[in-house]
C-alpha cells in the first residue's frame, strides 16, 4: 500500500473538467493545497508549510507561503514532463485532412501539439 510507505501524503481530489478527469491539474491543486490548509485538515506553519499530495499522475510537493491563517501563495512541483514523440505522423480522417505531424509529451496530461504552419502553403 502506497499510503502505508508515504504516511504524510494525502490522496488528492480527483476533478472533472471539460468532460475529461485530469491525472494532474495545477489549478485543482492549488484550490485543494488552499483548502487543506486553511480548514485545519494540515496544520499550517507559519510563514512556510510543506506537504505532498498524491495525483493520479504521481507525487506533487506542495509550498505553501502562510500569514495569519492564510495560505498566501502555493508553489507546486508537478510530475517529471516528457517528450515521447517528435513529428510524428498521424492520419487525420475527418474532414478530409489527412497527414498531420504532431508531437506527444507528458506533462501530467498527454498532449499532442500541433504547428499550424505545416496546413499554410
Amino acid at each position: 500500500n502506497n499510503n502505508e510507505k508515504h504516511s504524510n501524503i494525502l490522496q488528492y481530489v480527483i476533478a472533472e473538467q471539460n468532460q475529461i478527469y485530469p491525472l494532474m491539474s495545477g489549478h485543482n491543486t492549488i484550490a485543494v493545497a488552499t483548502t487543506l490548509l486553511e480548514c485545519g485538515i494540515i496544520p499550517m506553519e507559519e510563514p512556510i508549510t510543506k506537504f505532498t499530495l498524491e495525483a493520479p499522475a504521481g507525487l506533487i510537493n506542495i509550498v505553501a507561503k502562510c500569514h495569519e491563517g492564510k495560505a498566501k501563495s502555493i508553489t507546486l512541483t508537478n510530475t517529471p514532463s516528457f517528450v515521447e514523440y517528435l513529428d510524428l505522423e498521424v492520419h487525420v480522417p475527418k474532414g478530409g485532412i489527412g497527414k498531420v505531424k504532431v508531437d506527444v509529451a507528458y506533462g501530467g496530461m498527454w498532449y499532442a501539439i500541433v504547428d499550424l504552419k505545416q496546413f499554410t502553403n
